[in-house]
């Protein structure tokens, strides 16, 4: 494994997230020699929002850039039938329906809190509302 991510945007190839040429080609390293598929032998850091850099695994020389989809492209992926978008389309509804319930049900202020008696609180979590894992789940005490 490298030691640490070489990033130089200048000398990598560059891909979009649905065009599988990166998924399928074989990269090799013009530092160290090294050769693989980007997916299964090479290192992967989310760097943003953004995109992918994948390096190689030897030397940390910076391989390719991979683009992320869209909002937009994601949808339009998995209303055409796309599986990979189609699984990540539901993680995204369920993590839209999260945030939209987290703000409809959020204390909106400390007049909201309740009187409590003595100096310590004891809290017990437990998740309820996960029969679907891709659905929202709510801590309760």
């Amino acid at each position: 494994m490298a030691e640490h991510l070489e990033l130089d945007p200048e000398s990598i190839s560059r891909f979009h997230y649905y065009d599988d040429t990166w998924r399928e080609t074989t990269f090799k390293c013009d530092r160290c020699g090294w050769a693989g598929r980007l997916r299964q032998d090479a290192e992967m850091e989310i760097l943003d929002a953004t995109g992918s850099w994948y390096s190689c695994p030897a030397c940390g020389k910076g391989l390719a850039w991979v683009v992320f989809r869209t909002y937009k492209e994601l949808q339009e992926k998995a209303e055409s039938g796309d599986p990979e978008a189609i699984k990540e389309w539901r993680t995204g509804q369920s993590v839209l329906q999260r945030r939209e319930s987290y703000e409809r049900e959020k204390l909106k202020g400390p007049d909201q809190l309740p009187e409590v008696d003595g100096e310590t609180l004891d809290f017990e979590w437990d998740i309820v509302g996960e029969e679907n894992k891709d659905g929202p789940g709510y801590i309760t005490s």
